[in-house]
C-alpha cells in the first residue's frame, strides 16, 4: 500500500472518529441539559414550595400574635372599665328639706289603702334636684340625710298597729301613681322599705322605671309611704296610711347613677 492510501485511510478513520465523538459529545450534552433543567424545575419547585410553607406559618404567627394581643388588650379595658365604672356618675342634688306624710299631703291608693299613691319628691328652689338624666340600666343610689320611721302607737299601739315605711322610685317625669303602679307590675322593678328608728344618714339603690318601652332620659324621684304592721309576725294587720302608722318623714341629700356599673 502506498503512502497515499495509508493517509486516505488514516483521514477516513480521523473522520469517523471525530463524528462518533461529536454524536458522543451531543448526546452528554443533550443529556446533560434535560437533567439540569429537570434538577432546576425540581429547585424551583421545592423553594417555591418552601417560600409558601414559610408565609403561610407567619401569616398564622402573626394572626395569633395579634389575636393574643387583642385578648390582652380586651382583658385590661375590661378591667379599667370595672377599676374606672364608679368614677362616672351623673349627680342629680337635692336641697335635704324634710318631706313627710303631712307636708306632702298624701293620699291612699284606691287599690290598696296601706299604702300612698306616688308622689314626685319636691324639688330645690332653684331646681336642681328636678333634672334628673339616669342611665336606665346603670346602677342609681339614692342618698337620705335621714329616713326615719315611726311607729304611731308606741308605746302601747291600742289603737295604731302601724309602721310608716318609705319607698322611693325613679320614673318618667308626669307619671301618675297609676302608671307607675303598672309599669312595675309590668317590669318586676324592685321597691324596697326604707326608714328605721334613727336619724342616721344612709344610702339605698333605687330603680329606675321605663314605661311603654319610654326610655327618655328625663325622670324624677318619687316616693310613697306604705304600713307595716309595728311587728312582723304579729296578729295586727297594717292599716290605712294616712290615718295611721306614724308621721314619718326623709331628706334627700343626692341621686347619683353610675351609667357604667350594672344595675
Amino acid at each position: 500500500m502506498t503512502n497515499t492510501g495509508n493517509l486516505t485511510n488514516i483521514g477516513n478513520l480521523a473522520a469517523a472518529s471525530n463524528e462518533l465523538l461529536n454524536e458522543i459529545r451531543g448526546g452528554a450534552i443533550a443529556d446533560m441539559k434535560t437533567e439540569h433543567e429537570q434538577l432546576q424545575s425540581q429547585f424551583t419547585a421545592n423553594n417555591d414550595a418552601a417560600i409558601a410553607q414559610f408565609n403561610s406559618e407567619k401569616q398564622a404567627a402573626l394572626f395569633a400574635a395579634d389575636n393574643d394581643i387583642e385578648l390582652r388588650r380586651a382583658a385590661l379595658d375590661s378591667i379599667f372599665a370595672d377599676a374606672t365604672a364608679p368614677v362616672t356618675q351623673r349627680i342629680h342634688y337635692y336641697d335635704r328639706k324634710i318631706h313627710s306624710k303631712t307636708s306632702l299631703n298624701i293620699v291612699a291608693d284606691r287599690a290598696d289603702i296601706t299604702r300612698s299613691d306616688w308622689v314626685a319628691v319636691p324639688a330645690a328652689a332653684d331646681g336642681v334636684g328636678y333634672q334628673n338624666y339616669p342611665h336606665h340600666s346603670g346602677l342609681t343610689i339614692l342618698n337620705l340625710t335621714r329616713a326615719y320611721s315611726r311607729n304611731g302607737g308606741y308605746p302601747d299601739y291600742v289603737s295604731d298597729t302601724s309602721q310608716s315605711r318609705m319607698q322611693f322610685i325613679v320614673a318618667g317625669d308626669g307619671m301618675t301613681s297609676d302608671e307607675i303602679n303598672t309599669a312595675i307590675a309590668a317590669t318586676g322593678a324592685a321597691i324596697a322599705d326604707t326608714g328605721g328608728w334613727n336619724n342616721a344618714p344612709f344610702s339605698v339603690p333605687v330603680s329606675v322605671l321605663t314605661y311603654n318601652n319610654d326610655t327618655s332620659s328625663y325622670k324624677r324621684l318619687y316616693v310613697r309611704f306604705i304600713n307595716r304592721p309595728h311587728i312582723e309576725g304579729r296578729l295586727e294587720l297594717a292599716q290605712e296610711i294616712t290615718q295611721w302608722g306614724g308621721d314619718s318623714h326623709f331628706a334627700v341629700d343626692t341621686v347619683v347613677n353610675y351609667p357604667r356599673v350594672p344595675s
